[in-house]
């Protein structure tokens, strides 16, 4: 058959039975992969330091292909991948690694929310004991915290420091918050009072009344003290005088 017609034939052929562009919906199916696995490594630094890159990478891999991107924008990239690492094989050899990762939820999103003004001692000076008891602080946007059954955060701060080598905390429940004071972010190891504090404002207590929860339960605590530090890092917004 001369080439110009088995060329016709072919092309006709091709044309009643087109074939899927499979090629290059695998290169860009890879390449959303890639990305995704990219994001997670730089928002979880310090689990990708725990387990090394590439037990990282497969993590990621895995995580990214049950939960795909869903927006472009993946800097915030990863809610939930600390719930997720909880229910891998992993967390039976490093039980403290899905509360790590739940840690870094807590800095991205700390990390990337809305400005405010930030709270002051200033702020507070000069009201009186009844008006200071009977205000409402607001979180600041970037304050973030939670609690966690291992010693997650003596972890994750100590993979900031020069030069970390290794660490072997006492294995107790521990908090951490996370806030944005002056354009970076600030983490903190909480303590049950402090917990107790800003859990009593979250449920919408009076400081007062925060307060008197958290001394219910920990009546050897310095609350005021504690009030003081959480001030001093940013954790609560602003308020007027009126208020």
């Amino acid at each position: 058959m001369p080439e110009l017609a088995r060329f016709q034939r072919d092309f006709a052929a091709a044309l009643d039975c087109p074939q899927p562009p499979a090629a290059p919906m695998r290169v860009y199916r890879n390449t959303v992969l890639l990305g995704a696995v990219e994001a997670l490594a730089a928002n979880f630094p310090v689990c990708a330091m725990i387990v090394g890159s590439e037990v990282f990478e497969d993590l990621a891999l895995g995580f990214a292909r049950t939960y795909p991107p869903g927006v472009p924008v993946l800097a915030l990239y990863g809610s939930g991948f600390g719930d997720w690492l909880a229910g891998q094989r992993i967390a039976d050899d490093l039980p403290y690694l899905a509360d790590v990762a739940r840690c870094e939820e807590l800095h991205t999103a700390a990390l990337h929310a809305a400005d405010a003004p930030v709270l002051t001692a200033a702020d507070l000076d000069g009201l009186s004991p009844d008006r200071l008891m009977a205000l409402k602080p607001r979180y600041h946007p970037a304050a973030q915290f939670g609690w966690f059954a291992s010693p997650a955060m003596a972890i994750w701060l100590a993979h900031q420091e020069e030069g970390f080598d290794e660490i072997a905390p006492d294995w107790r429940a521990g908090g951490a918050l996370f806030t944005r004071p002056v354009g970076h972010v600030l983490g903190i190891e909480l303590d049950p009072p402090a917990h107790r504090l800003l859990a009593g404002i979250r449920l919408g207590e009076t400081l007062g009344g925060a307060a008197q929860g958290a001394s219910a339960l920990f009546p050897e605590a310095d609350i005021g003290g504690c009030f003081g530090r959480l001030v001093a890092s940013g954790a609560f917004s602003a308020v007027s005088r009126s208020n």
